[in-house]
C-alpha cells in the first residue's frame, strides 16, 4: 500500500449529501499494490467527529490497512453498496494514466458508508485497469 495522501478534505459535490452535519472532513488517499502493480485506487472520508470517537483506531493508521482496523472492530457496520462506472474519458481514467496504466476499458468503482457505533466514514475505491477484478474466470 502507498499512501498518496492524508489530510483535510475537499469533498465532491455528490459527497457532500453524506456528512451534512460534519464541519471538518479528513481524507486519506491511497493506492493498493499487488505484484508491485496498483490495483486500487481508494479514498476514505472521515469526519472530525469520528476520529475523535475512534482515535486510536483511525488516527495513526499509517501504512495499515483501513479494511484491518473496520471489519476487527466488533461495532462496525456497513452499509449499501454503490457502484458507478467511470469512462475512458474520465478524470478517474486520467489518473490511472498518470499512474503509466494503460485504460483500454472503462473503470467500475465502489464505495459505502461504514460506521463505528453510528459515527460514519466513506469508503471509495475505484478498479485500476490492471486490475485482477477485471480478469475472466478461469474454468
Amino acid at each position: 500500500m502507498i499512501v498518496l495522501r492524508e489530510g483535510n478534505a475537499i469533498v465532491a459535490p455528490d459527497e457532500q449529501h453524506l456528512f451534512q452535519q460534519a464541519r471538518q472532513i479528513n481524507s486519506r488517499e491511497v493506492l493498493l499494490m499487488c505484484d508491485g502493480k496498483p490495483q486500487v485506487y481508494a479514498r476514505t472520508l472521515i469526519p472530525q467527529v469520528t476520529l475523535e470517537y475512534a482515535n486510536s483506531l483511525l488516527k495513526t493508521l499509517g501504512n495499515t490497512s483501513l479494511g484491518e482496523v473496520l471489519f476487527s472492530a466488533d461495532n462496525m457496520q456497513r452499509q449499501a453498496i454503490e457502484i458507478t462506472e467511470f469512462s475512458q474519458t474520465s478524470s478517474m481514467a486520467n489518473f490511472a494514466s498518470s499512474l503509466d496504466l494503460n485504460v483500454e476499458h472503462s473503470l467500475w468503482a465502489r464505495r459505502s458508508i461504514f460506521t463505528l457505533d453510528n459515527n460514519p466514514l466513506m469508503v471509495s475505491e475505484v478498479f485500476l485497469p490492471d486490475s485482477y477484478a477485471y480478469e475472466k474466470a478461469v474454468k
